[in-house]
Order: C-alpha cells, then structure tokens, then sequence
C-alpha cells in the first residue's frame, strides 16, 4: 500500500524565475503539488523536471506519509533530499528517536466523563464510549492539550506511552504513564529557517495552469449538508459518482446561469441548510473554465454557482431514468 505525502510546501521561486522559466512553472508546479505523490514519488518528478531545466530552483517540504518531514532542494539540475532532524526542547545537544508512527491507547480508571468531554472538542475525536480511550494526535490549542494529558495521566493506572502530538503547525513530544504527563515541543535543527519559511508558506505562489478541455481537474466545494446528501441520493439512484451527477447538472442548466446574476441565483438556495460540507469533485478543463467565468461574472464563489446550477437542474436529474438491470 502506498503511503501518499501528507503535506507539501514547494517554493519554486517564481517571483525570482526568468519569464522563459515562469512559463512552464504553472504545469511544473501542478504535477509536484499532486495529492497522489509519495515521497519516492516526488523525488522521482522533481529530479526529472531539474534534469530538464538546469535553471529550476526549488525548495520543499514534505511530510512523508510516515509523519517524518523531508526537505527537497533543486540547483542546477542537482536535488538533494534531507530527512528534517526535530529534538525536543531541552535535548537539542543529541539525536531523539520519535515515536511518529506511535499511537496512546490508554484505560481510564477515573475521570472518565470529564475526559471524554475534553476529547470531544479535539479535532478528529470519534465519539466511541467506554473505558479505553485512544488520545488523539491533533489538538485544537496547546492548553488544552496539557490539561488531557495531565488528567489522562491521573486517571490511569498502567500503561507508558510515547508519540507525537500536533497543535497547527507545533509537534510535541508527549511521554505519558501513571501519575505523570510530560509534553515538550519539538524543535527542528535541519535548516530551522529553510524549514519554517517553507512550513508558513512565506514564498511567492506559482499561479494555476489554466485547464485543458481533455483533462479532468479537481475541485472542492462547499455544499449544504442537505443538498449534498441529495446529490449523493440521486448518483446512487443512478449508479454513478458525484462528479457525474454534478456536471450532468451543469449541462443542464448552464445557460440559465449565464442568464442569471447573483440576485437571481440566491433566492434559490434559501431553505438549505447552513451547515456546509466539502466535497471534492472532477470537472472537465473546459467545464470547469465555465464555472469560474461565470463565478467571475456575478462576483460569487465557485461553490455559490454551482449549488445554483444543481437547484436548477435537479428536477431534470430526477426525471433521469435509471440504468436497466444488466443481469
């Protein structure tokens, strides 16, 4: 099973890059930022598009698929690849072995509800009940996720543990057993400025490559939960995927939104609910293009116009029939 990069940051220099090269750094810059890259991946494409041009420069960082963070320098054809180097606070003088892959599944003798209610307003927090508890990760701030740690660790009697933690962009060492919980954050010592430049993403964005009419293209937008589970219903009725069922709809109404200005769109998307779901969705090049004049058009967001689009082709999508049964 392939273990895909979990994050990237690539700074391909564009504001500092000759107008030959910015010229080919839109579609350079797309195929590394691919969310189906490994790290072998990456490397492998990087190294192909510096061999190609001797005057590309990169710098990246990746976070591997296993939680390790890499850094990726492209000169004169050249790449090097650094596994990033973090020490927790107060051992910076030698190399520490994190647990990244570790994870704390603990069973809480005491405290149990109050635990469970710290938990529950963590990020990624399933809502499973019982004694045994599996600690998050991810927490929302760095106080909170003390005050788990230290009641965590009052409320067990066995067990010691080690992983690491991540609040934004902090890691954590967490070290937790009976009676004690010890949380120091990590450091990075590999190229500690390269790294949090990269990190906060202080570099000049490389624009988009406009799409091609023969490619597909992925787009995410944001849905009314009600809306988004209708679309669901009808692709299963229809025995096909959300991203069909959503360009079916564009082709259906897309002159009518080209008729239309915003104030005409809106009063067709009152009564949905406010709760708003993502949902990524494939658009071909030229579609997609169509959907973003006309966002640009009216001044709306892409996901405005395109809820626009389902409400009014959805009593076209629902007349479809569906496919015969081929047994």
């Amino acid at each position: 099973m392939p273990y895909y990069v979990n994050m990237r940051r690539i700074d391909c220099h564009y504001d500092q890059a000759s107008s030959e090269l910015r010229a080919i750094l839109p579609d350079a810059n797309s195929s590394l930022s691919s969310s189906n890259h490994t790290s072998q991946t990456f490397e492998e494409q990087l190294r192909k598009l510096a061999a190609e041009r001797h005057d590309l420069v990169v710098d990246a960082l990746l976070e591997d698929g296993f939680r390790g963070y890499w850094l990726y320098r492209a000169r004169a054809g050249k790449v090097s690849a650094i596994e990033v180097d973090e020490r927790p606070e107060g051992a910076l003088d030698r190399e520490v072995d994190l647990p990244l892959d570790d994870m704390a599944t603990v069973t809480l003798v005491r405290h149990v509800d109050e635990i469970r209610a710290m938990l529950a307003e963590q990020p990624d927090v399933d809502g499973d009940d019982g004694y045994e508890v599996t600690l998050p990760l991810r927490y929302a701030d760095e106080g909170s996720m003390r005050n788990v740690l230290d009641l965590v660790s009052k409320a067990i009697d066995a067990g010691e543990h080690r992983f690491v933690a991540e609040v934004e962009l902090e890691r954590f060492l967490v070290e937790i057993g009976p009676g004690a919980a010890s949380v120091r954050k990590l450091v990075v010592v590999t190229e500690p400025d390269l790294f949090s430049r990269l990190l906060h993403g202080q570099f000049a964005d490389v624009p988009e490559p406009p799409p091609r009419a023969d490619e597909m293209r992925e787009q995410a937008l944001y849905w009314p939960e009600d809306m988004l589970r209708a679309i669901k219903e009808e692709a299963f009725r229809l025995d096909t995927s959300l991203s069909n069922i959503v360009q079916k709809a564009w082709k259906a109404s897309r002159a009518k939104v080209a008729e239309s200005q915003y104030d005409g769109l809106s009063p067709l998307l009152r009564g949905f609910s406010r709760d708003k779901a993502k949902q990524t969705l494939y658009f071909p090049g030229d579609m997609l293009v169509e959907i973003r004049d006309q966002a640009a058009r009216i001044d709306a967001s892409l996901s405005f116009v395109v809820q626009g689009a389902w409400v009014l082709a959805r009593d076209a999508i629902a007349a479809l029939p569906p496919p015969k049964d081929s047994r």
